[in-house]
């Protein structure tokens, strides 16, 4: 990333912090506008922000994760990073209460799967 890229995602996200945060009572009809605009922005550049950290850590982000609900009581949960659809099959047939997600590049996060019969 450039270092005008880099101002210009900063700059970004401190007005959606701004207009988020701020607007309340004193919403106006051109903030929606401006947040879809200021989104569709972000998003783009956002592909550029996870390429430098991939640069910078020399990983890639795994296609698949299976998260997995504790069961000690904590309601806490964790998440397991595999390369495979059978490799995540596997983890989450082994758990008792678990969903596998999917890296979506568009979205830049990981998505739940449909469940899977056990």
């Amino acid at each position: 990333m450039t270092d005008r890229e880099v101002c210009r995602y900063l700059e970004l996200v401190d007005r959606r912090a701004f207009i988020v945060m701020n607007s309340g009572v004193g919403w106006r009809p051109e903030y929606a506008a401006e947040l879809e605009a200021i989104d569709k922005e972000l998003a783009g550049l956002r592909r550029l922000v996870d390429q430098e950290h991939e640069r910078r850590e020399g990983t890639q982000v795994k296609k698949y994760r299976v998260r997995i609900w504790r069961s000690d009581g904590d309601g806490g949960d964790e998440f397991v990073e595999a390369d495979t659809m059978e490799q995540a099959m596997e983890l989450y047939s082994s758990s008792e209460l678990a969903e596998i997600q999917q890296y979506d590049e568009a979205q830049h996060r990981y998505v739940p799967l449909p469940k899977f019969g056990m």
